[in-house]
Parts: structure tokens; C-alpha cells; sequence
């Protein structure tokens, strides 16, 4: 791989490691000259198509997560049989090489990167994105302290996938919640847990449950408590082995709700261990001079004027050094007032300096060295503006502000990229519109005569579908040329059919399906067509297009029981019609927060069926298709 350029873009320079699914790679961004890290599958898990669907799937997911404390993937592609992903490149250690190192962390060091892991998947729960491996070897610290999460989305890809190896366990055992060494479905509360092991590790040097074997290690996680952390290094604070075993309980509901609750408590530990008093400096009294003790005129011996004449003389040459000490302590007042008077007044006032155009992490060391606090408001995209780097800020620069004050900065996150639809098989129209839809825009338009073909139907395009452009990037399309022109074809009525039923009458016809709207309509049957575009009837050319707009297909709970307990037991159903192929995630929000009902891949044809039990005032379901939400459904 050393030496090979990747989509005639990405030059591999060295290898700097490899977990167990992924080799990763140092290389060149040929295109924006910036380095980045290559992680490409390994080849025993490129042939199962299932996994490498579901990789793909989960990293471009992941790619939409932009977080100061995530590792920012750019790009996701193959080549070939070799599938890859683009990351941020970051300098530095991650946390399993420094706790080999360094042994047991101090108790401040371990409580900041654990706050700053929280933050990522904080971040990651609000777009309900799993982790599922957190572990030290996926945290890395930057050599300017900054913490970076990695890997986010593609352990799910791994637990999801339908591979299996004899004696092989993918995965880190030794991170493992009780649920995940079940076997069971896996939610938030399994990154809480994975994070207090992790925790556990950084204050004794050492993992809390250990085995001859996976499945031993596995055991353990469902079966044994860990042994306090302070029985290992009894520099441990209480609290902080308060948060640890907290976030290990073997139980979802024993654990935090939420990493946002979790990062509370170590925020609160933290401000404990900054309240450090520090000497300030003390004000010394200056010894005022006196200007008696000064000789300001000296009389040379032997001078012959006149008494009444010196003495006239010395008045008049004192007056004027009087008015000479006079003047320079009145100027001297003046640049005093103007320069130290402010910092007696406003002692910890400070001018704001400019930070725009900085890396985020070169200006939080600006603003720290004078005293003040960056704070990651907004993140936008902007071709012009490298990743990471700063727009604006507020307060402006040279503004006064009080010490210790935050200064909200907006960075750029770079160009923004979009996935290039695939328009193979559509009218023309159709195509530019689906293109549009996502910021893209039409290139050149050739047209080529292909047999058998629909006239205006788009047959090749550059680039294909599945690439990634930056928005307002153009796509080159080839049609089919109008070569049968004279003859025509009576459009059929196609309401009340289904869509696929109305697909294969019009291909009987030599007709196609066009542009597809799915519009509620209270009349219509959910699933079938209720107008068309050309009207039944309507004579169009062979291989012509009919639009189609069909009543959508809802999920509708059934009410099956409910007790005087305040408790109802509801049935959701998934018709065959909908999430054929997708992994299907059915959870529900109550009084007893977030429990996921059912997790699968579902199958073509399929109909899924699942009993929910919720209780309080307003009970919801929400069903995703490949984590995308379909549907919130009032129980």
C-alpha cells in the first residue's frame, strides 16, 4: 500500500497502525495538500458484502457528527475490492500508550479527559449514534493536551454484522458492558459503562476485570463487582471512585441516564480540584522623595553679586524648577491615568485579542495565556476557510472584558460534501431535480442511442452515484436519444395500485416510472396511487415517464391492554411493505426514559410485530430504518 494513490487523490506515505478490523494509514491529500489518516478494511472482511454495506453506512452516519472532541472523518469510499475512510490526522498518543507509560493518572488529569470524552458522546447520543467501543485505545490526546474520541460508528458496524469466526470475539472484551456480553441490544447506557472501565483503567493502571479467555472476561462483566479503585491506588478520590463504580453498574438503570449527567458530576469534580488558592501579588507603599534633601541651585564660592540681587536670582531660578517639577508631574499624572489608572479601577479587566484565522487549538492557547476561555459556539461550512479554523468571534478584538470570560468563536468545518445520488434510469427532469435537491448541479448533457431504451432517460453519469462532491459541484450526464419518434402509447389508469404493481404494468407498456410523491390523502388507501401524471387515457411516446403520487404507509399502534397501574400495552406493527432490507430499531420514551422494544435487519416480505408496555402521560414510539427516524407514533 506504501506509494499507492487512492481515487487518484489520497497518496499513502506509512503505516502507522491497525486494530482488528481496519489497517490505518499515514497519507497525502493530494487534492486540499493536507495530511489525513487512511483507515482501510481488511480484505477478510471486504468480501462479506453484508459487513461492508453496513460499514459504509455507519461511516458516512458518523461522517455527520462534527464535534471539537471527535475525530473528523472527510471522505468514504472504495477503490476496487479496498474500502476506506478518510480522517482527521491527529498528532499525538492515544490514551492506552499513556497509561503503559505513565502508569496510574492523577486524579485532575484522569477527571478532564473523561469529562472530554463525555462531551463526544454527548454529541453522538443527540444524533442517537452509539459508539459501542470505547476504549482507551480510540481516545487520543494531542501533544497540546486536546482530547479526540475515534472510531465513532464503526464498532456499530461490526456488532451488527452477520460475521462470525471461529475463536475470534470482535470487539474489546475487556471493555464490555453486562448487555453487550449478553449478547443483547445495545443502546447509550453501553458507552456510560465502557467509559467508567475506561476511567477505571486511567487511576490503577489497569483493566478491572482480566481472563485466560474472552468468554472468561465476559463472565466477569455480567457476574463480579469490580474491586474499588482505591483498594488499587488509594490516591483515588471518593468522589471520583463514586462516579466510577456508578457509571459500572451492572444494570442500564443503575448507571447514569445520560452522558450529559455523567459530565455534570465530573465538571463539579473538576471545579473542585482547580479551587487551588494562589498568591496574588502585594502592593508595596513607594518612600516618597523629599524634595527638601534635593540641592536644586548650588552658589559658586567667591561670587561678588550683590546679597539683595542673589537673592532675587535664587527666587526666580527655584520659581522656575518649581514649575519645571510641577509640569512633569502633571505629565506624568496624565500617562499614569491613562495606562496604570485603568488596572487600578478594573483590576481584572483585559483586552480581547484577535483570534480569527487560528486553528481552534492555537487560539484557546491565546486566550488562555491572557485569561479567557474559548467557547465552540458554532461550526459552518466554508470552502474558503481551512477546517478547524476560526470565522469570527465575540467579544471583538481589543474589546474590555472582565477576566476569565468566554469569547464565542464560529469555524469553519471546511467544504461541505454531498453524496452524489444515483439518477441511472430517470427522465431527464427527474435526474436535474434529484441533483438539485441536494446542492448539486447538471453538467454537459450527451445524448446516445440505445436500443430498447426510454428516450431522455439518463444512462451514464460522471461521477457515479455514491461519490462525494462539494455542493454546487456539476454531474456530467449521458441520455438515451430520441430515435422512435411517431410512436405512441395509451397511458393505463394506475390508481389504487401499488407503486411496484403500476412499475411492472407500464414496462409491459414500454412506458417507466417517473418522478414518485408521497402525499397524505384521507380518501386514499395508505400504499397505493391516487393520481398520475400524464392523466389515463393521455396517448405518449414508447419509453415516456408517468409520474406517480401515492398515499404514505403509517405505522399504527394497537391498544392491546391497560391496568389501573397507569401501565398500556400497545402492539406496533411494520407491514411487509416498508424497511425491507433496513435494521428496523423500535424504542420507546416513557416515564422510564429511553428502552429499546426491537433491533434486527428486516427481511423482504417480512412483517414485524412488537408488544410495548409504557406508562405515564406522553408515551411515544420511535421506529428508524438504518438509524435514520421514520416515525414518532403518540401511545
Amino acid at each position: 500500500m506504501i506509494g499507492k494513490i487512492i481515487a487518484n487523490r489520497y497518496e499513502v506515505i506509512a503505516r502507522v497502525g491497525e486494530g482488528g478490523m481496519a489497517v490505518v494509514y499515514r497519507a497525502r491529500d493530494l487534492l486540499l495538500g493536507r495530511i489525513v489518516a487512511l483507515k482501510v478494511l481488511r480484505p477478510q472482511y471486504a468480501s462479506d458484502n453484508d459487513f461492508v454495506e453496513r460499514f459504509r453506512r455507519e461511516a458516512q452516519t458518523a461522517a455527520s457528527l462534527s464535534h471539537s472532541n471527535v475525530v473528523n472523518i472527510y471522505d468514504v469510499g472504495e477503490e476496487g475490492k479496498i474500502y476506506y475512510i478518510v480522517m482527521e490526522f491527529v498528532e499525538g498518543r492515544n490514551l492506552k500508550e499513556i497509561i503503559k507509560q505513565e502508569g496510574p493518572l492523577p486524579n485532575k488529569t484522569a477527571v478532564f479527559i473523561a469529562g472530554e470524552i463525555c462531551k463526544a458522546l454527548e454529541a453522538a447520543h443527540r444524533q442517537n449514534l452509539t459508539h459501542r467501543d470505547v476504549k482507551p485505545h480510540n481516545i487520543l490526546i494531542t501533544y497540546d493536551g486536546r482530547v479526540k474520541v475515534t472510531d465513532f460508528g464503526i464498532a456499530r458496524a461490526a456488532a451488527t454484522s452477520s460475521l462470525t469466526q471461529t475463536g475470534t470475539v470482535i470487539g474489546s472484551v475487556h471493555y464490555f458492558s453486562p448487555e453487550q456480553a449478553r449478547g443483547a441490544p445495545v443502546g447509550t447506557a453501553s458507552d456510560i459503562y465502557s467509559l467508567g472501565v475506561l476511567c477505571y483503567e486511567m487511576v490503577t493502571g489497569n483493566v478491572p476485570f482480566s481472563g485466560e479467555s474472552p468468554v472468561s472476561v465476559a463472565l466477569k462483566h455480567l457476574q463480579e463487582q469490580p474491586v474499588p479503585p482505591r483498594q488499587h491506588n488509594p490516591q483515588v478520590s471518593q468522589e471520583f471512585e463514586r462516579i466510577i463504580l456508578k457509571a459500572m453498574a451492572k444494570t442500564e438503570s443503575q448507571r447514569y441516564p445520560s452522558a450529559s449527567a455523567m459530565l455534570r458530576e465530573l465538571r463539579s469534580l473538576g471545579e473542585e480540584y482547580e479551587a487551588v488558592p494562589s498568591d496574588d501579588e502585594v502592593t508595596q507603599p513607594m518612600t516618597p522623595v523629599n524634595i527638601g534633601e534635593t540641592s536644586l541651585l548650588r552658589v559658586p564660592e567667591g561670587d561678588v553679586v550683590p546679597q539683595r540681587i542673589a537673592k532675587r536670582r535664587r527666587k526666580k531660578s527655584g520659581n522656575v524648577w518649581l514649575w519645571a517639577i510641577a509640569m512633569v508631574s502633571f505629565l506624568g499624572g496624565l500617562f499614569w491615568a491613562g495606562t496604570a489608572l485603568p488596572g487600578y479601577l478594573f483590576p481584572n479587566d483585559i483586552r480581547v485579542p484577535s483570534v480569527v484565522g487560528l486553528s481552534l487549538a492555537d487560539a484557546e492557547i491565546v486566550l488562555k495565556e491572557v485569561g479567557l476561555n474559548l467557547v465552540e459556539e458554532h461550526s459552518v461550512y466554508d470552502p474558503n476557510v481551512p477546517v478547524n479554523h476560526i470565522i469570527n468571534q465575540d467579544p471583538r478584538e481589543n474589546r474590555r472584558v472582565r477576566l476569565g470570560q468566554d469569547v464565542r468563536v464560529t469555524y469553519s468545518k471546511g467544504p461541505e460534501y454531498v453524496v452524489v445520488p444515483d439518477v441511472l434510469g430517470l427522465p431527464i427532469a427527474s435526474a436535474t431535480a434529484r441533483l438539485n435537491q441536494v446542492g448539486l448541479q447538471v453538467g454537459t448533457v450527451e445524448e446516445e442511442s440505445q436500443p430498447g431504451g426510454g428516450p431522455g432517460n439518463v444512462i451514464r453519469q460522471d461521477p457515479a452515484g455514491g461519490s462525494r462532491l462539494s455542493k454546487n459541484e456539476k454531474v456530467d450526464l449521458v441520455i438515451v436519444a430520441d430515435d422512435q419518434q411517431g410512436m405512441t402509447i395509451v397511458v393505463p389508469d394506475l390508481r389504487e395500485l401499488t407503486v411496484s404493481a403500476a412499475q411492472e404494468r407500464l414496462e409491459a407498456l414500454g412506458l417507466q416510472v417517473g418522478a414518485t410523491y408521497s402525499e397524505p390523502e384521507p380518501s386514499a388507501i395508505p400504499g397505493t396511487i391516487y393520481d398520475q401524471n400524464p392523466q389515463p387515457g393521455t396517448e405518449v411516446a414508447t419509453g415516456s415517464s408517468v409520474d406517480l403520487i401515492y398515499a404514505p404507509l403509517e405505522i399504527r399502534p394497537q391498544l392491546l391492554s391497560s391496568d389501573g397501574g397507569g401501565y398500556i400495552v400497545r402492539t406496533i406493527t411494520i407491514p411487509a411493505e416498508l424497511g425491507a432490507g433496513a435494521e428496523v430499531i423500535i424504542e420507546t420514551i416513557d416515564d422510564f426514559g429511553t428502552r429499546i422494544w426491537y433491533q434486527g435487519v428486516k427481511e423482504s416480505g417480512e412483517v414485524v410485530s412488537v408488544d410495548v408496555r409504557v406508562r405515564g402521560g406522553n408515551p411515544v414510539a420511535r421506529v428508524y430504518f438504518d438509524g435514520n427516524l421514520f416515525q414518532e407514533i403518540a401511545l
